[in-house]
């Protein structure tokens, strides 16, 4: 179900040689995938580049991408480009 893109995707984000974790990841996109529930990104950095990446590799770049950002209070949702 994984491409090999999305993996080497996965496995520069978190670690060439953390292959355990890698596979979890790939475990909670399918998880989120089969589900249809959302996949949650946690970090102390902008994760909506990362989250593009994920999403263009899983979905693919046809389907539209949403990001709601509650520190942005009563700023528009801002809709990232395709």
């Amino acid at each position: 179900m994984v491409s090999d893109d999305l993996r080497e995707l996965l496995e520069r984000l978190l670690g060439w040689t953390r292959t355990r974790m890698v596979d979890r990841a790939i475990q909670s996109i399918e998880l989120a995938m089969t589900h249809r529930t959302a996949l949650v990104l946690l970090g102390e950095t902008d994760l909506v580049p990362i989250a593009q990446a994920l999403h263009r590799r899983i979905l693919g770049a046809e389907q539209p991408f949403v990001v709601c950002d509650r520190r942005r209070r009563n700023t528009p949702v801002r809709f990232a480009p395709r």
